[in-house]
């Protein structure tokens, strides 16, 4: 993230210029892109609090880039990828996701938070529409900063980033502010004069400085980083050193300060000689940090310059991007195009899993995360490195309020037979990784293929559906039952019923936004199914009579964190053909799921209701849809909690689902919770606090 108080520096000195941004190559720093876009749209919506409206966010990326296109602008966009293995960075890590944790408490606790957590699925979505649009994307093995900053150098061209470690590098295009381009609104401005297209934003270069420090090595600039602390050094550490070479407490001072010190040298041998004597040891924490990490940019090892950024990428790829890359030759391109997540890496070198925090129902002890635990304890089993000895895996996860390291044991078996390491994967036939994902899952493949004969035979065959959206679906159904089998608490029979609608009627949930559409239906059908589902996908509008329902998003994020895992075991297991739900994640919109079920649970016959907000008459799949759905629910072989018995639609809901639907708690459970049921101005306005003891 940077050093803390650099940018505000620089922007009180004017050391940024208002630049015409057009005509270039742009290497993108990918995490802070998504971070940046997604909290400037949450200051203006807050869906992030009911778990992710990637219909919203995918048109949000393609506009952005859209408008960069238009300006002529190249981008090229680089992510970061594993926690590096020297675990220099973690605490670093544990400090900012408390903050996460904080703000995930406070949309809990307050139901309205502006810091806004990113959804789960938000990385996923940002791959998939740069691959739509052909724009290069890639994954580093570790941190991402000196590959940015080495194309960047290598092609001549600025970065785009917020990050003002950037800052100190001394690149021949400099940098443009990323905050800067939403302070504009990135909008696409024209010339008339010249004809050409521009955005505006605020452009910085490293040479800027010498207006007030006219003598500045510009190489050297970067100590600042070490000196000040940034991600690799704790400011603990060298608050001695400033002492030194500053009286000053305060932060922009003491940076102008350590500015003119660095100024003093002309060479990194001879600063570090001076620093050595003022800390009275050559062999300092900070030298050593230094030294390790100090960025010597160097000419490209093809001195000829490239005919475009597509060739250089092409030809500099392993040098970029794969070297010492440890993981099966089949899987480099894949990982670095990011078509491999990169927790891969993570697991297999530094034995770590890490669960950022999510919006979720605190009265939980568990996270969302909890319902997939045998899944990953598996994963973990297919990444380790030998048969005996098994080293445990830390999974950073929530518990209760904290972040904690978890140690969690692999399993290696398989049905009595050892489960395949990851260098073996390549050699199984098909059929044989197709077994273990099934067996692993806990689900019969029959399960599979009777959804894929209602999807392929009958619905494909009678109706009009988007034959790409097949696997997507069947996929999205696959992780729906898994969550209906493996969540340990009681599921709303009512948000089934809410996300089986989202994943059915994607396409007509909003007007204006090009979603993925699984069902197409003629106009006439599709503009009456439209108008009836719409009321849904606003953001609702909470009251001491309305309450906000966590437990409701929480259920939404198990569903997602099920399908990123279950996708995770896909992408090991080289099985894209059987499970692939990227299409459809697009689909994903947590406000209707969130909203119809609110609304389902205070209607006397809930499924009924649907039935009419599909037209139940002029609907013609309408068997199709009951029968998957009660193929879900029969094959999910559990109880679902309902408000009240009366409620069931037992004219609607096959009989023998009946049994299975409850307003009644197992006699382990102490409380029934529905917080809709009890309202009152005299208790506090959330779910988690509106509890009946039985």
């Amino acid at each position: 993230m940077g050093v803390q108080g650099l940018l505000t520096f620089m922007n009180r000195n004017d050391y940024f210029e208002i630049h015409k941004l057009k005509d270039t190559v742009l290497v993108i720093d990918g995490y802070n892109l998504i971070y940046q876009q997604f909290f400037n749209n949450q200051q203006r919506i807050n869906d992030h609090m009911y778990g992710g409206d990637y219909d919203q966010l995918a048109r949000h990326v393609q506009q952005f880039f859209k408008n960069l296109h238009k300006c002529n602008i190249h981008p090229i966009v680089v992510f970061d990828g594993a926690i590096d293995p020297s675990l220099e960075k973690l605490q670093t890590m544990l400090k900012r996701v408390d903050l996460s944790l904080n703000s995930a408490h406070k949309i809990y606790a307050n139901n309205y938070c502006t810091e806004g957590i990113m959804p789960s699925l938000a990385d996923s979505i940002y791959r998939l529409q740069l691959e739509q649009l052909k724009i290069p994307v890639f994954q580093t093995c570790y941190e991402a900063d000196r590959t940015i900053i080495q194309i960047a150098h290598e092609l001549e061209c600025p970065i785009l980033s917020n990050d003002s470690d950037f800052l100190l590098c001394n690149l021949p295009a400099g940098i443009v502010n990323l905050q800067s381009l939403f302070d504009f609104d990135v909008v696409v401005h024209r010339d008339s004069d010249e004809d050409y297209y521009y955005l505006r934003c605020r452009y910085y270069h490293v040479k800027n400085l010498r207006r007030s420090y006219p003598k500045i090595n510009l190489d050297l600039v970067q100590i600042i980083g070490f000196i000040l602390g940034n991600d690799y050094v704790d400011s603990e550490i060298i608050v001695m050193f400033t002492r030194r070479i500053s009286s000053y407490k305060d932060r922009q001072k003491l940076i102008s300060d350590v500015l003119r010190w660095i100024a003093q040298h002309d060479t990194l041998k001879s600063l570090i000689h001076q620093m050595s004597q003022i800390l009275k040891s050559a062999d300092h924490q900070l030298i050593k940090i230094i030294k390790k990490h100090y960025l010597l940019l160097e000419n490209p090892i093809d001195n000829e310059k490239p005919i475009s950024h597509q060739i250089y990428l092409e030809k500099n790829m392993s040098r970029l991007f794969i070297q010492n890359i440890n993981i099966p030759t089949w899987m480099h391109s894949k990982f670095v195009r990011k078509q491999i997540h990169c927790r891969l890496l993570t697991i297999t070198n530094v034995r770590i899993d890490w669960c950022r925090p999510l919006v979720e129902d605190f009265s939980y002890p568990q996270s969302s995360y909890e319902t997939s635990n045998e899944l990953m304890r598996f994963i973990y089993g297919i990444l380790r490195s030998q048969d005996k000895n098994i080293a445990k895996i830390k999974r950073y996860c929530r518990r209760n309020r904290e972040f904690k390291a978890q140690p969690i044991t692999p399993i290696i078996d398989l049905d009595k037979k050892l489960l395949p390491k990851l260098s073996e994967i390549e050699r199984l036939s098909p059929q044989e990784r197709k077994n273990i994902f099934f067996k692993i899952l806990k689900i019969n493949p029959e399960i599979h293929k009777s959804l894929m004969k209602l999807l392929e035979g009958r619905l494909k065959k009678n109706f009009s559906i988007d034959p790409d959206m097949i696997i997507p679906f069947s996929s999205m159904l696959i992780a729906l039952l898994f969550m209906l089998r493996n969540f340990s608490d009681h599921i709303w029979l009512e948000f089934v019923y809410a996300i089986y609608m989202n994943l059915w009627f994607t396409g007509y949930l909003c007007r204006g936004i090009n979603s993925p559409l699984f069902l197409k239906l003629d106009s006439i059908s599709r503009q009456t199914l439209q108008n009836n589902l719409i009321q849904f996908s606003s953001l609702p509008v909470l009251s001491y009579s309305k309450v906000y329902m966590p437990r409701l998003v929480h259920f939404y994020n198990v569903f997602q964190i099920c399908v990123e895992n279950i996708d995770f075991l896909g992408q090991i297991l080289d099985l894209k053909h059987l499970f692939n739900a990227d299409i459809m994640l697009c689909a994903l919109k947590g406000t209707f799921i969130y909203n119809l079920t609110v609304d389902l649970c205070s209607r006397p016959k809930p499924f009924l209701y649907i039935q009419q907000l599909v037209q139940r008459q002029q609907f013609k799949p309408l068997d199709i849809f009951i029968e998957m759905l009660d193929l879900i629910l029969r094959e999910s072989d559990r109880c679902m909690l309902v408000k009240n018995l009366s409620s069931v639609d037992s004219d609607v809901v096959p009989k023998h689902l009946t049994c299975k639907i409850t307003n009644t708690i197992l006699p382990n459970r102490k409380y029934f919770v529905r917080s809709f049921d009890f309202t009152s101005k005299k208790t506090h306005v959330n779910s988690q606090k509106l509890k009946l003891q039985k």
